[in-house]
């Protein structure tokens, strides 16, 4: 067999193999998981409520957060909403024995020791002003259920926003 042949036999197979990288590879990975949550006063898309978000383990999740509600409101995963809200909770009890009442005062000191606290699964966590819109991109890589919190307290002081309904549940399946 001649060398010209043979090198376009090759050049052929390279461009085949090339192109079926490029079909491929992008199948075999996890599809973005897109969301949509409107923040009203209180709850996620609705008063009480946060629908239950599906993914997939290490999923890219992509949601679009809006504010329509007339307080800051806070996106934040946690794995166990129930420890989270009563770690919350003491931290209200010790602003009001200090003397704090003031809820636009408390919902800025409560956030001030979230942040020292760290209290976010995998630093899951944004921050949504009134008429404000984010997007935020994350991943959580072990399946199980999560939570989708909003731990603020502002207008609501010494009752938290989670507390009036603004929770909601994440699933992650394996991949």
């Amino acid at each position: 067999m001649k060398a010209g042949p043979l090198i376009a036999v090759i050049v052929i197979v390279a461009v085949v193999a090339g192109a079926a990288i490029f079909v491929v590879v992008p199948m075999l990975q996890p599809k973005v998981a897109v969301f949509e949550l409107t923040m009203v006063d209180y709850g996620f898309d609705r008063p009480g409520f946060g629908p239950t978000l599906t993914i997939k383990a290490g999923q890219l999740v992509r949601i679009t957060l809006t504010n329509a509600g007339s307080h800051p409101h806070e996106f934040m995963v946690v794995k166990d909403k129930d420890k989270a809200l009563m770690m919350m909770k003491k931290m209200a009890q010790n602003l009001l024995d200090q003397g704090i009442t003031d809820p636009k005062e408390a919902d800025e000191r409560i956030a001030m020791m979230m942040e020292e606290m760290d209290m976010a699964y995998n630093e899951i966590e944004a921050e949504v002003e009134p008429d404000e819109m984010r997007v935020i991109e994350f991943t959580i890589d072990e399946p199980g259920t999560y939570w989708y919190v909003c731990q603020r307290a502002g207008g609501t002081f010494p009752v938290l926003h989670q507390e009036k309904g603004m929770f909601g549940k994440i699933v992650v399946e394996p991949a």
